[in-house]
């Protein structure tokens, strides 16, 4: 009779835990660390609006995953560990790899020069930027792709485009258009390596750096070399045809007259904000890819293991490289390193394409880590991140 009672027990036990661990969240309820992160989350991604997917993972193991809010407004179908969103400049972290391990395989060098797969940008201007300043956000390459109509006028005085106005350029242009200004330009904004800036154009012409180093194009060098290697088989770059597209998008809080052609929700609170609304959403090595936010936390763990690099070079993407503006924060290839004393070393990215967000945060030191993926840009991603490790550090995962 104890025998009988023990396996029912244990039986009521499984199915609280599968409940807890079905429905787009796998939780220990009941658990403190469980709860404070509900609570935190829950405040900012109601039901019914567009939401977010958190996991935080220590070593192979998931401490915490779940699902808030919804992925499509027009459908009502909920968030979703498994739902495919856009890794906005996180994207530029895989693209790194990528170089690196093309750099392992003797295919090219971090010290080539950007003149060596565009040989028809000025020699004078662009002669002196490698792969490593571009990877490392230090070439000083402008940013001068026309944003305005009057900017667009003056563009195509010179340069001749596909797109017949300055929106479609905007909205469908891929890397060989975004980048077709550079030819023109006759100076940096800085020495490369002596400063750092923030653009999306070097990341860009990364692209054909890849298909020209690894003899194929880009998609599939990235599938065969990185994504399968990896195990991320949800991972992928949109077309405008593109399936994803009609099971999720991302929005924004709707202001004025709701734009023809653009969903507004019922309540009119919120609208659309990607593929068709927001910019560059066709660019790839940039920002353009897609996964899961399952795939996305798998990732943190295997791309400072020996999976797809060397020792060496894992080590090399853990170095403060570029010191930033902001005290003991420094860029690396894709990713901030925070060194601060008293704390844990930590690569850190929070990022944002048109209303999806993407934030991550990585603690070589302990194993632990966080993504958190989002369909929505209305909330504060740096105060999250800050409550979100207050909570892992009261409870001594970081």
């Amino acid at each position: 009779m104890e025998r009988n009672t023990n396996l029912f027990y244990a039986v009521i036990l499984f199915a609280a835990f599968f409940c807890a661990c079905s429905l787009g969240s796998c939780r220990r309820v009941g658990d403190p660390l469980t709860e404070s992160l509900d609570s935190l989350m829950s405040t900012v991604f109601a039901n019914g609006e567009p939401g977010a997917t958190l996991i935080v993972s220590r070593g192979d193991s998931i401490v915490y995953e779940r699902s808030f809010g919804l992925c499509n407004l027009a459908t009502g179908k909920p968030m979703r560990p498994s739902t495919m969103m856009c890794l906005a400049s996180s994207t530029k972290r895989f693209t790194a790899v990528a170089i690196l391990k093309l750099q392992l395989e003797g295919k090219l060098s971090l010290d080539d020069a950007i003149t060596k797969y565009f040989p028809m940008l000025p020699e004078d201007v662009f002669g002196s930027v490698t792969l490593r300043h571009m990877l490392t956000q230090t070439s000083g390459i402008p940013d001068r792709r026309p944003t305005t109509p009057e900017e667009w006028r003056s563009y195509t005085a010179n340069i001749k485009s596909v797109f017949g106005n300055n929106s479609d350029f905007l909205i469908y242009g891929r890397e060989d258009e975004l980048t077709a200004y550079l030819r023109q330009v006759d100076s940096l904004s800085f020495t490369p390596g002596t400063a750092f800036e923030k653009q999306n154009p070097p990341y860009m012409l990364l692209t054909s750096v890849i298909e020209q180093a690894s003899g194929k194009n880009f998609e599939t060098f990235m599938y065969d070399d990185i994504f399968e290697p990896a195990g991320l088989l949800s991972a992928t770059f949109i077309t405008p045809d593109s399936e994803i597209l009609e099971n999720v998008h991302s929005y924004r809080l709707a202001e004025g007259a709701p734009k023809p052609g653009v969903f507004r929700s019922a309540d009119g609170r919120w609208e659309e904000y990607d593929l068709g609304e927001a910019k560059y959403f066709l660019s790839r090595a940039d920002r353009g890819l897609y996964m899961s936010a399952i795939d996305f936390s798998r990732w943190q763990s295997i791309f400072l293991s020996d999976v797809l690099l060397t020792p060496d070079a894992v080590q090399e993407l853990e170095r403060p490289l570029v010191p930033t503006s902001f005290p003991g924060v420094s860029y690396n290839m894709g990713l901030y390193v925070v060194q601060k004393p008293g704390k844990p070393l930590k690569l850190y990215k929070r990022s944002a394409h048109g209303g999806f967000v993407a934030i991550e945060s990585l603690f070589p030191e302990t194993g632990t880590s966080y993504v958190i993926l989002s369909n929505r840009n209305d909330w504060d991603r740096k105060e999250m991140s800050d409550k979100l490790e207050d909570i892992l550090h009261h409870h001594r995962l970081i």
